[in-house]
Parts: C-alpha cells; sequence; structure tokens
C-alpha cells in the first residue's frame, strides 16, 4: 500500500471505505497527514462505539460475569477427535474469557444479513427437538415494541427484528440449559434514570432462562446507544410464565415524578426496580453469535457432535490459551547443565 497516497483522493476513499474498521484504523495511524484525514469520517462509527462502550460503563459497571459462555467448559481437558475437530493442538487449553471482556468480534464482520449463523449438526438438532417452546414473537409483541419506539423515539436495530421475525434462525441457535427466545408483550420498558446513572433508557426482553433474561438496551435517537443487559433475578421481572406482569409504580421507589409522568405520556411502563441489570455485550448480533458458537462449543465438546463452520476460528481467536509443556528429565538436565557451564564462564570475564 506504499502507493496508495499518491491515487486521487476520490479513489483513496473508496479503497479505505472497504476495509474493517480495525484495519481502517491501522492504515490511519500507519500512513502520513494526507491518509489519516481521509480515514478519520470513515472511522467515525468505530469511535462512537468507543465512547458509548465508556458511557455504558459508567451507567451499569464493568461487564457483568454472566457471559454467553455455558457452564462446564472451564479449562476443558480435550481429548484427541475433539481437538481434531477444532484445529487444536495439544498445547491448546480452553478458558472462558476473564471477567469484563466484552468478547468483541474483530475478526468477523456483520451487516444483520447473519450469514455466519449455520445450520447445526443433525445431532444437535436431534437433542434441541424435544425443548422448542415456540416462536419469539406471540400475538402483539411486535406492534408493541415497534409503537413504543416510535413514541419514544429510539431506533431498533433491523438485525433485531429480521432476526425475531425468522423462526429459522433461532432454531439455530441450541441452548443447554432452557433458553428460549421470546420477545416480550408490552413493548418497551423505561429504566428508572437512578440505576443508569442519569440516562434516559429503555430495554425489551427477548432470551429467557429459569431464573433470568438477557434484554435489548436501547436510548432515544437514530445513533442512540444500544447493547444487551441481563437482568439477575430468581424472576424476570417483566414476565412469568410467558404471562406480562404489570409493573405498578409503586414498586419503584427510586422512580421520580418527572419519570412517572413522562412514562404515563409515552404509555410505557417502568422496569421493576427488583433485578440487578449487568452489561454483557455492546449490539446484539455481536451478542448473538458468540452465544451461538459457545453453545455448539458445548455439544462439540461434552456430546461430540460435529461442528460447524467458523467455530474453529471462532475458538482460535476468543478461547484458546497456550500452555507450556512440562520438558522431560533429561532436557532439564541439560538445560541446568547449560545454566551452570554459563555462571561459570560469567566467573572470568
Amino acid at each position: 500500500m506504499g502507493t496508495l497516497q499518491f491515487l486521487p483522493h476520490e479513489t483513496i476513499l473508496e479503497i479505505l471505505s472497504h476495509l474493517p474498521l480495525k484495519e481502517l484504523e491501522t492504515v490511519a495511524k500507519t500512513f502520513n497527514h494526507p491518509i489519516t484525514d481521509i480515514c478519520i469520517p470513515l472511522l467515525q462509527p468505530l469511535f462512537k462505539s468507543r465512547r458509548d462502550r465508556k458511557d455504558l460503563v459508567r451507567a451499569f459497571g464493568e461487564f457483568g460475569e454472566r457471559f454467553p459462555v455455558p457452564h462446564g467448559l472451564e479449562s476443558l481437558d480435550l481429548d484427541s477427535p475433539v481437538r481434531k475437530t477444532l484445529s487444536l493442538s495439544r498445547r491448546d487449553v480452553i478458558k472462558l474469557p476473564r471477567r469484563r471482556r466484552t468478547l468483541d468480534l474483530d475478526f468477523m464482520e456483520f451487516n444483520g444479513d447473519f450469514d455466519w449463523l449455520k445450520p447445526l449438526p443433525r445431532s444437535v438438532v436431534d437433542d434441541m427437538a424435544g425443548h422448542y417452546r415456540g416462536p419469539a414473537i406471540i400475538g402483539s409483541a411486535l406492534d408493541d415494541l415497534l409503537s413504543s419506539a416510535e413514541r419514544v423515539g429510539v431506533t431498533i436495530p433491523p438485525a433485531f427484528i429480521r432476526f425475531l421475525q425468522n423462526e429459522e434462525l433461532q432454531l439455530r441457535i441450541p441452548s443447554h440449559h432452557a433458553g428460549a427466545f421470546h420477545l416480550t408483550s408490552g413493548g418497551l420498558l423505561r429504566i428508572p434514570k437512578s440505576r443508569i446513572g442519569g440516562r434516559v433508557g429503555y430495554a425489551i426482553g427477548f432470551l429467557s432462562y429459569l431464573i433470568d433474561g438477557v434484554m435489548l438496551y436501547l436510548e432515544p435517537g437514530k445513533d442512540g446507544v444500544c447493547s444487551v443487559l441481563t437482568d439477575m433475578e430468581d424472576e424476570c421481572p417483566y414476565e412469568v410464565d410467558g404471562v406480562n406482569v404489570p409493573h405498578e409504580e409503586e414498586d419503584c421507589p427510586y422512580v421520580t415524578q418527572e419519570e412517572r409522568d413522562d412514562s404515563k405520556a409515552q404509555k410505557v411502563e417502568i422496569l421493576a426496580h427488583g433485578c440487578t441489570l449487568e452489561l454483557v455485550g455492546m449490539d446484539f448480533e455481536t451478542y448473538l453469535a458468540n452465544l451461538y458458537y459457545t453453545e455448539v462449543l458445548y455439544w462439540v465438546c461434552r456430546l461430540e457432535a460435529d461442528t460447524v463452520p467458523g467455530l474453529a476460528e471462532y475458538v482460535k481467536h476468543m478461547l484458546v490459551e497456550r500452555r507450556e509443556i512440562p520438558k522431560k528429565p533429561k532436557e532439564i538436565e541439560e538445560l541446568a547443565e547449560d545454566a551452570r557451564r554459563q555462571t561459570i564462564a560469567d566467573l572470568f570475564e
């Protein structure tokens, strides 16, 4: 790319516009000012994402422990067939991501078409057949969401709607602990400002487990913040056994009168105060990809299922830690002897 700077401005812009943002950032740091100046406008989405991340961490605290990683994958002692399936060497160990990692998938590109979400192996499909709980959208749930979003001025990510409307895509994400996609009825819920550092934010549940749920978090505006949260509570605060539970204002002691009035005017309910919200993803599709690959990984490692395209690359980038193989006794003796000789030689220098 050494000749890049000698091309016409329009040509440079066209070339750079096709680069992934992280690669574009590298170009901006590598070349001279004219190239950097062209890169800066193209990098605005990356800069915004970083600002949003800092703002969300201030509002919700550091990323929570509830990553979309199935239990039981900690430090797996992988046998040879599984290692071969995942293209791992005998030195590779699967480790869960450290707490507060956001599970960014910089090596992947997401454009909302879900081309990365491949069909499951037949054995996994058969295992999940008895656990299917129906489509994600029931009754007027989607209409409730869209109408409430319009009233409060938030933009629902197109990928979110596309996924929830596509039952085939939903069936491609397995769950080994009773997870089910389900868009909660009644539309968006307003989160009290006292819980999110004075910000104005709304949430909608889309994935439920036995004791907690996962929500999409949105802030007003065309380019408003969008992220993924979990609520850590014995029961989802917005749903019990598939039935939407009304929220009484008296149940939310940290809600101001102004917020109550705004919520009534916007015809949205207020999120109950009982749950603990944790930040687990910066955008919907990235969260979903992490969920997909780690769930399939569980089946591959625990039940010897076939792999899916992209899983080996995901494991390599996100979950592999290379360990040192202990040296044989003879090698250790040779290293010790070399060190002793070097120490003696140092005395005569």
